[in-house]
């Protein structure tokens, strides 16, 4: 648990797993998919532990995710292959509802409910291994794509919602050949629109976790290294000249 300064170790999760997906806040979140049996593994929790709730009707890993421990949403991902199923949770169990358009896995997203969310980007084809830039918004119902990230990537972080929303980190795809992937520290914004470029994370990571919103958020962990990394970046808006007229 991050108290804006420093981490506390809290309960821990019922089953071990990596690559899942997460909604919620610091007293009331769900930990969702696992890259291994249970797939479609789904956990509560309340501030102090976690509890077993009910699973995902399509087991994944790398799943896109938004909302509240309540009203959460988890689209796109990976099985045995990327695919693009949604479904949306309703603090009981979760529905099958419209695809998102482009089947991906290791999206950035944002969002704030099971009726408002926003992916972007991806992993999208295995051979060659090439992203995405795509992105597309969820208003309960159906997905729109709207317009693409400056830049292709995969495996970064994002936060906020679909309106004021960050993708911070991953891989691009490099200008051809291998590596296929080169580790990123771009950091873009999306006010509802369109992307716009940002200042860049201090150092170039991927597949770390990430929280927030466009004005306060955090980037922690991630890789690549043999061993994982344990640094922590903290994002903050910078202040604005505001002019006010006297009427």
């Amino acid at each position: 648990s991050y108290d804006g300064s420093s981490w506390t170790e809290v309960g821990d999760l019922n089953a071990g797993r990596q690559y899942s997906g997460g909604a919620g806040s610091q007293t009331a979140a769900l930990a969702i998919g696992n890259t291994s049996a249970p797939k479609a593994a789904n956990e509560s929790w309340n501030g102090t532990a976690w509890t077993e709730v009910n699973d995902l009707n399509t087991g994944r890993s790398y799943v896109m995710w938004s909302g509240i421990q309540t009203s959460a949403l988890a689209g796109a991902g990976y099985t045995t292959t990327m695919v693009n199923n949604t479904e949306t949770w309703n603090g009981t169990s979760w529905t099958e509802a419209s695809e998102v358009n482009e089947a991906r896995d290791s999206c950035a997203c944002a969002g704030d409910s099971n009726t408002s969310g926003l992916i972007a980007g991806g992993y999208h084809t295995f051979s060659p291994p090439t992203n995405t830039a795509n992105t597309e918004i969820w208003n309960g119902s159906s997905w729109t794509e709207v317009n693409n990230l400056n830049v292709k990537t995969r495996a970064g972080t994002g936060g906020g919602t679909t309106t004021a929303a960050f993708c911070a980190g991953g891989s691009d795809d490099p200008p051809s050949g291998p590596p296929w992937q080169v580790t990123t520290s771009d950091t873009e914004y999306f006010n509802g629109t369109s992307w716009t470029e940002l200042n860049n994370l201090s150092s170039a990571v991927q597949e770390q976790c990430g929280r927030g919103g466009t004005t306060a958020a955090f980037s922690a962990g991630g890789g690549p290294s043999p061993t994982g990394r344990n640094t922590v970046e903290v994002w903050s808006a910078a202040l604005e000249n505001k002019t006010i007229t006297v009427s």
